[in-house]
């Protein structure tokens, strides 16, 4: 991907360099020392910035941009969790503040580090709200036991998910990447699967956690 084609394709998405440096979750002056030519980036470096603008439905060669309407893509990254948070937030803040709601299933906090709780407390800053199911008898809960219901060991698994905005965000087995899914149908009926173990689960009466949001 030519320098003059990450230029483009920020412009296009109407980025500006911190911004795309922030998402991709590299240093500022990486995506300065690329668009000037200055440096040779590696191929995960390169990765991580076509993560950003696929993200966005935009494809990059090295001679062209191109627009697309994709109803799954994939975030791969050793920080996969934040950036999938960060996808949370990029997306959310586009709906009435009333809607902006995250739903996340099948976590734990208790794996959670600074950057983990540190984007938790950014959505949080921006009024997006949070609900939580987690396995029962956990009570490493960052954030308000309200946000919070148990579901019962034998259905619990470590694999989280995420619903929000038209779209349902799924670890990977190994935990290595998000997939995430755009699509209505598939949202309303994780939403309500979602609904039923809050309705029917117990809230925590005591967090252990000695990090809060």
């Amino acid at each position: 991907m030519k320098a003059e084609m990450v230029r483009a394709a920020r412009g296009a998405l109407g980025l500006s360099q911190t911004e795309l440096a922030q998402r991709a979750g590299l240093h500022l002056q990486t995506i300065v020392g690329l668009e000037r030519g200055e440096n040779a980036p590696s191929s995960a470096t390169l990765q991580k910035i076509r993560s950003v603008f696929e993200r966005n439905g935009l494809e990059v060669s090295d001679y062209e941009l191109r627009f697309v309407k994709k109803s799954t893509y994939e975030i791969e990254s050793d920080r996969w969790y934040v950036d999938l948070l960060d996808d949370v937030l990029q997306r959310l803040m586009e709906y009435p503040d009333d809607k902006r709601e995250v739903l996340v299933g099948f976590a734990t906090n208790r794996t959670s580090d600074s950057l983990i709780v540190n984007k938790w407390r950014e959505l949080r800053q921006h009024g997006i709200k949070m609900r939580m199911l987690v396995c029962e008898g956990d009570t490493y809960l960052n954030g308000p036991e309200d946000e919070y219901r148990y579901i019962p060991k034998q259905y619990f698994t470590n694999y989280v998910q995420l619903i929000y905005a038209n779209r349902v965000g799924f670890s990977s087995r190994l935990h290595k990447k998000a997939i995430v899914i755009h699509d209505a149908i598939l949202y309303d009926s994780m939403r309500k699967q979602f609904e039923n173990f809050w309705s029917i689960g117990a809230k925590p009466t005591k967090s252990t956690a000695d990090v809060r949001f």
